[in-house]
């Protein structure tokens, strides 16, 4: 939730900006949904595009509104969530690494050099040959192309950080990976909520290092 200094009014979360794209076959990230966390009688709601997801607390009308109730989500996702939750508690708080997401200098957005920044191109039918414009496959839509920042000795989308800093008060905890068969989520708390960020395998051709892994008791994070 956000709150206007000015009325004191506090901003419900707009969870819909956080799911799937529209063009996403995955129906079940399309919407926000209803999740049930251990340890907590009422559930939770998740907005997630498989990259990131995005938890508050739905029974708090400061934080979340919706006029059409929400359905629960698979079971086999509140699994893999419950699992990814508990990994991030289980960091030991001197191997994180935090900082708060509006003291990060992400680069500017910049054009998708495949739909020049339109979001959309022309498709052709392989059927009837008719021409008609769908979401750019490359940047789904968004018209932004792909770059990189490089955060405590991890890659992530720098996009993905420009929308979850959006959220009130956002820290990332980067946590340390050490499978390397099994990619570990960072850790993002925000007032009203928390959220899972995927690390990249690999740094995108666009890469900006933005904060440099630093010895241990340096910037941890105690959350």
């Amino acid at each position: 939730m956000s709150r206007d200094t000015t009325t004191s009014k506090i901003t419900p979360i707009n969870m819909k900006k956080f799911c799937a794209g529209p063009d996403d076959p995955r129906s079940y990230l399309l919407e926000p949904g209803l999740i049930k966390l251990k340890g907590i009688a009422d559930p939770w709601v998740i907005a997630t595009n498989g990259h990131y997801l995005v938890l508050i607390d739905g029974s708090d009308p400061d934080v979340f509104s919706v006029e059409e109730p929400l359905e629960f989500i698979k079971e086999s996702i509140c699994e893999s969530v419950s699992k990814m939750l508990k990994a991030s508690a289980d960091c030991p708080p001197n191997l994180r690494r935090c900082t708060q997401l509006s003291d990060l200098n992400l680069p500017a957005s910049v054009e998708c050099s495949h739909c020049e920044g339109i979001g959309q191109v022309e498709d052709q039918c392989p059927c009837c040959m008719r021409t008609g414009r769908d979401d750019c496959g490359k940047c789904g839509g968004s018209g932004k192309g792909y770059q990189s920042v490089g955060i405590f000795g991890q890659c992530f989308n720098a996009e993905y950080l420009r929308l979850l800093s959006e959220l009130p008060e956002c820290k990332l905890c980067v946590l340390p990976q050490t499978d390397e068969k099994t990619i570990t989520p960072s850790r993002l708390y925000f007032r009203g909520g928390s959220a899972l960020l995927m690390p990249l395998k690999a740094p995108y051709d666009t890469h900006h290092d933005l904060l440099t892994a630093e010895p241990s008791g340096v910037n941890e994070c105690a959350s």
